[in-house]
């Protein structure tokens, strides 16, 4: 229900990766590796992760949409591909920087996320 989409989101980013403990960042996303190890080999499982994944993504692409609405957002976004782009992203930053066991190319890469979000205004 926010007024700005694209401030909150990047906020939200921002304060939930920089308040990671070391150990989380060394262990990567809990979802994003359940999705990754168990959805070749258990069908009703990646089924439920998926659905985590779409009521993230549509979430997202539902806040874009209302901030279109209110002229904060660029008529000319794509609502759904960008909040894909968004948690992939997310999901992508999470692993080099588990990779990594690097903070710094955690918040290298969500700041360059965060910079694409600004590209969403108007």
């Amino acid at each position: 229900d926010c007024e700005d989409p694209v401030e909150t989101l990047t906020q939200t980013i921002m304060a939930a990766c920089e308040g990671l403990s070391d150990d989380e960042i060394k262990l990567g996303c809990p979802l994003n590796n359940l999705a990754l190890e168990m959805s070749p080999v258990d069908e009703p499982f990646r089924q439920t992760i998926c659905e985590r994944y779409d009521r993230w993504r549509q979430g997202i692409a539902d806040a874009l949409r209302r901030g279109q609405a209110a002229g904060r957002v660029r008529a000319d976004v794509d609502a759904e591909a960008s909040a894909a782009f968004v948690v992939g992203a997310l999901a992508g930053c999470r692993s080099v920087a588990k990779n990594a066991q690097s903070r710094d190319m955690l918040m290298t890469c969500v700041e360059q996320l965060c910079s694409y979000l600004g590209t969403l205004r108007t």
